[in-house]
């Protein structure tokens, strides 16, 4: 179940994980990944978000960002 929407500051770094239920893959080949990467720089442009890190594991996907302005996270 997701959270609810919550306020963020402008400087604190957000560490953002996926997981695939019960442990089930998340990306099969190369192209699932880079379907990811897309998705994913479509948001980081889109809300201005510094990408710090990123990793793309089989079974789960880790981001750590940082947000320069106020905005609300849902």
């Amino acid at each position: 179940m997701p959270y609810p929407p919550r306020y963020s500051d402008a400087s604190p770094v957000h560490h953002v994980m996926a997981r695939g239920v019960d442990h089930q893959h998340l990306f099969h080949d190369d192209a699932d990944r880079d379907r990811y990467l897309g998705i994913a720089r479509d948001a980081r442009l889109a809300t201005g978000a510094a990408l710090i890190g990123l990793a793309l594991l089989v079974a789960s996907a880790l981001i750590a960002t940082r947000l320069y302005q106020h905005r609300e996270l849902g």
